[in-house]
């Protein structure tokens, strides 16, 4: 059910964008993450294809921190983005790493577009889109209103919901994404 998933960043990462991809690739299920070098996206994508994945995540940074999630699908026909792209406006790692493929879902506090966030992050990643108590999982992808900024994104165990030190605030989404700016890439 899980699609199989590949992390990876723009070019020129930072420390803190390695150690945040490397957290995303631990919480996923099904997911792996892959050091980009001097690889275009086009290679990247080549080299997904050729893993076995059908899903791959690219962080970008901004000011040396991650600063956008670009969604991509990758198939014999060749990758194509889709939406939404997710700017982060913060984020925390937490302590350690959670165990390895734990059972994961997606759960959903509010509607309107948190709610569009939530379906497209379950289809994406093919975890399934539970509500509370979401029995028969481990953990969750929990995503909720955040004060300040659009959403929160919070890894969390189920059924206590304490949350397990990983989050993303984010910013904002774009929606209507169209093809990456050639230049970002090589």
């Amino acid at each position: 059910m899980f699609h199989k998933t590949l992390v990876t960043t723009s070019r020129n990462p930072s420390r803190a964008v390695r150690s945040f991809c490397n957290r995303l690739a631990a919480i996923l299920p099904n997911c792996s993450r892959l050091t980009r070098g001097k690889m275009s996206l086009e290679e990247v994508c080549v080299e997904a294809r050729l893993k076995g994945f059908s899903r791959l995540i690219v962080v970008e940074r901004w000011k040396g921190t991650p600063g956008k999630l670009r969604l991509v699908e990758v198939s014999k026909q060749g990758c194509r983005q889709v939406s939404p792209v997710i700017y982060v406006a913060g984020y925390r790692l937490g302590p350690k790493s959670p165990p390895k493929n734990e059972p994961l879902c997606v759960v959903v506090e509010g509607g309107g577009e948190l709610r569009r966030l939530a379906e497209s992050l379950s289809s994406f990643l093919g975890v399934p889109l539970a509500s509370r108590p979401a029995k028969g999982f481990r953990s969750a992808l929990f995503i909720s209103e955040h004060p300040t900024r659009f959403a929160s994104i919070s890894h969390v165990s189920v059924p206590d919901w304490r949350e397990l030190g990983f989050r993303i605030v984010v910013r904002h989404v774009i929606w209507e994404v169209g093809p990456p700016r050639r230049e970002r890439y090589t």
